[in-house]
């Protein structure tokens, strides 16, 4: 896995997830492709990687969450 350094540091040690102030942990890629994606706090990481990844069940438990909040 190749990681750029320039886009690391473009975040200025952000999380990816514009919904969450975190610092950036984590050099989150695609385990199919090992593509870099971006920079994303652990916890960010450890929730994408439980939900598979899957934009579907993003959705949904975003559905799910607006509906019982």
């Amino acid at each position: 896995m190749r990681v750029v350094l320039k886009d690391i540091f473009s975040q200025e040690n952000q999380c990816a997830n514009t919904g969450c102030s975190n610092p950036a942990e984590v050099v989150d890629h695609c385990h199919t492709t090992n593509e870099v994606r971006e920079m994303l706090c652990q916890q960010c990481n450890i929730a994408y990687g439980l939900l598979a990844e899957d934009p579907q069940r993003i959705a949904g438990l975003l559905q799910y969450l607006s509906t019982h909040v």
